[in-house]
């Protein structure tokens, strides 16, 4: 293959600086290390220098739309809380990064709007859902190829690996839907993708892809075989991995013998805590502070004590919203979830000729599978300010509103 020496040379400085944040944001943009919070702030430090310009000119009504004002109350009320919470400090901490994390994706939001390079950014993130599969692969092959383990390759906590594959996935079709045939590449790539998945063992993140693909298919405006045969297949492919070795490896790959992995523990405890909380609630960050004591209320034996005390989250978004914020907090992302859900039924009813990157049945299929997904899990929209995982649909629903802020 040829590559043209003079348009590689013409590669936007920007572009190329936006493209390599994303990938390292997905790739190892958690707070677990100091020494990454401090490159992804100085990379980003410098991009919102670049952007900052332009903070005046962009339309700031298309930022997240209406949903901007909620998200606003929601981080005040959050502010509040946790300066009269358990422990201020923690809760300072979660907001900055709630700062941090809507900064970033301003800047994207400015980025994208005025330079329209929306597929490209979910191209982005499509490779970093490749490179994610492909460490997950090799290490499973360096570790032994034991399949009762599991494996989150450059990702420390598994499911976020998991959901960050099963979300390449869904991206996977949109970045085809845009080409005329189906390339071996993609084939490859989706095989790659498949295998890794199985490999983190994350049951939630295979019930976010199949609850994505079957409620799009559900709300198709114009229904197609195609889609059907496509999920069959998909579902048919991990049910056969199970008679292979009598059944030894579905169930090591999907933990059917774990049970909750001790979540009806955390969430007993989150319910206890919410009983003494029920208002206001703790206040963001202060979870692990109260845990060990709750979950000693429960009938939890000692092995899974120690493995669970030291947790800072219940291991679902909803139960965490309500026990850091209270009542109130709960209220107010139920609020923020409706919004969005209000906004795409809005834009379903526009009738225009553009052409969609996003449909708005994808768009609703995936923050649906999401918040099926955080019934289990804590990360993935709003909670803790999740950078790794949390920008996937955020950036995703900014591409999506970008097509219909250009007809305003």
């Amino acid at each position: 293959m040829r590559i043209n020496i003079k348009n590689f040379l013409k590669i936007n400085l920007l572009d190329l600086l936006f493209f390599l944040n994303l990938i390292t944001i997905i790739t190892f943009g958690s707070y677990s290390s100091f020494y990454k919070y401090i490159v992804l702030l100085f990379m980003n430090l410098i991009l919102f220098i670049i952007t900052s310009n332009k903070f005046r000119t962009v339309h700031f009504y298309t930022f997240l739309k209406t949903i901007k004002k909620w998200i606003f109350i929601y981080l005040i009320y959050s502010l509040v809380v946790g300066l009269f919470g358990l422990n201020y400090l923690n809760s300072l901490s979660v907001f900055l990064k709630y700062i941090f994390f809507f900064i970033i994706l301003l800047m994207f939001h400015i980025w994208i709007f005025d330079t329209n390079k929306g597929l490209k950014v979910l191209k982005s993130i499509y490779a970093s859902s490749v490179l994610v599969s492909v460490s997950i692969i090799l290490e499973f092959l360096i570790s032994g190829r034991d399949l009762t383990l599991r494996y989150g390759g450059i990702i420390s906590n598994i499911n976020n690996a998991g959901f960050i594959v099963s979300f390449g996935l869904i991206l996977g079709f949109i970045i085809q839907k845009q080409k005329l045939r189906v390339s071996k590449l993609y084939l490859f790539l989706f095989f790659i993708k498949t295998i890794a998945l199985l490999l983190t063992g994350s049951r939630s993140a295979i019930l976010f892809l199949g609850v994505t693909f079957l409620v799009n298919i559900l709300f198709k405006r114009s229904f197609k075989l195609r889609n059907v045969v496509i999920f069959i297949a998909f579902v048919f492919f991990i049910i056969s991995l199970g008679f292979v070795n009598r059944v030894y490896i579905i169930n090591s790959l999907l933990r059917l013998n774990s049970g909750t992995s001790g979540r009806n523990f955390l969430w007993q405890a989150s319910y206890f805590i919410w009983k003494d909380y029920s208002v206001f609630g703790i206040g963001l960050g202060n979870f692990k502070i109260v845990l060990p004591d709750y979950l000693m209320i429960t009938n939890i034996g000692d092995w899974s004590f120690r493995q669970l005390s030291v947790l800072n989250s219940s291991h679902s978004m909803l139960i965490d919203s309500i026990v850091q914020l209270g009542i109130i907090g709960g209220c107010f992302l139920l609020v923020i979830c409706i919004k969005v859900i209000n906004l795409i039924r809005k834009n379903r009813k526009i009738n225009s000729d553009r052409k969609e990157l996003i449909s708005d049945e994808l768009i609703f299929s995936i923050f649906f599978g999401i918040l099926i997904r955080s019934f289990f899990e804590p990360f993935g929209f709003l909670n803790y300010a999740y950078i790794t995982v949390d920008i996937l649909f955020w950036l995703t629903f900014i591409i999506y509103q970008n097509q219909y802020n250009k007809l305003l």
